[in-house]
């Protein structure tokens, strides 16, 4: 079974996408990506989780804090 890190996100709606900040990555730094539809958002936030830490999708989790009014 592999060893499963998981991260924190907030998101909130900006126009017609929904923007993802990652929190917790290597480097401090602000990262953020989109998506297009609440579903989508949980994908394209492990997909940025992954490219930035190297670690394969199938090892991360990610607890998403929606903004209010969403």
């Amino acid at each position: 079974m592999p060893n499963v890190t998981t991260y924190e996100a907030d998101c909130v709606r900006d126009g017609k996408f929904w923007v993802i900040t990652v929190k917790g990555l290597p480097g401090n730094s602000t990262n953020v990506t989109q998506g297009f539809s609440r579903t989508e958002v949980r994908s394209m936030a492990i997909e940025l989780i992954s490219l930035v830490t190297g670690n394969p999708e199938s090892e991360i989790a990610v607890n998403i804090t929606w903004a209010i009014g969403t």
